[in-house]
């Protein structure tokens, strides 16, 4: 619970101000805590969407497919590595100790090795809601791990 306290510490950057998805011309994405300019950009949403399913998963209780789990999965590990961004940004201007960013780090590490497709297809109940919030781009992974509390 402690380092889940810590990941969230690393967001307070994030959390307080908006969130931009950028998107350039090559189609590339980025996540920036400022509106980008010369390019696409859509902020977003503080909440995560609720995900209307049972604490079994879906009524049909098939297998998320492979196409969703790698839309789950490529959300997830964007918004890691725009957390492990922040977190250098904010150890870098003295928002963050080193012991706190040392103590963050291992649990975002964590937390991405979850982020497989064998793991989202298995999953069912709490872990299942959580990839299906992650398929939603506009959803922080750390608003789903709140929300869903799946490991």
């Amino acid at each position: 619970m402690r380092k889940l306290a810590v990941v969230f510490l690393l967001l307070s950057g994030m959390a307080e101000a908006g969130i931009y998805k950028c998107t350039d011309a090559s189609g590339n994405m980025t996540f920036s805590d400022r509106p980008c300019p010369g390019q696409k950009q859509e902020q977003i949403k503080k909440d995560a969407a609720s995900v209307d399913t049972d604490d079994e998963g879906s009524a049909s209780g098939e297998a998320l497919g492979s196409d969703f789990c790698s839309k789950s999965i490529s959300n997830g590990k964007d918004w890691l590595s725009s957390m492990r961004d922040v977190a250098r940004k904010n150890l870098n201007s003295g928002h963050m100790t080193q012991a706190q960013y040392d103590q963050g780090m291992p649990e975002l590490k964590r937390i991405e090795g979850k982020l497989t497709q064998r793991e989202c297809s298995q999953a069912q109940g709490k872990q299942r809601q959580f990839f299906e919030c992650l398929n939603d781009a506009s959803n922080h992974i750390a608003q789903c791990m709140s929300t869903y509390r799946p490991y």
